[in-house]
């Protein structure tokens, strides 16, 4: 299990959701922690961030292999995502 991280963007999109959808990204960070390489792979600009889905909201975050970490990056919704 990896160790997960937020950093302050992410924590305060995670702030700002209702708490329906909160929990419903509680538990897909929690199944990234278990299994990192779950999420989709991004290349371009996102080159070594991974994307994991919880509709309708998409989670930006990297694995620190080194560390055994996840970070998470951004939680945006899909809309957001994809502009």
């Amino acid at each position: 299990m990896s160790t997960v991280y937020f950093l302050p963007k992410s924590e305060k999109d995670f702030a700002r959701l209702p708490k329906k959808e909160k929990v419903k990204i509680e538990k897909v960070i929690k199944g990234i922690s278990q299994n990192p390489f779950v999420g989709k792979k991004l290349g371009g600009e996102l080159l070594g961030l991974y994307v994991a889905r919880a509709w309708p909201y998409r989670i930006l975050y990297k694995f620190e292999k080194t560390f055994k970490a996840v970070i998470i990056v951004h939680i945006l919704h899909r809309q957001e995502a994809y502009k």
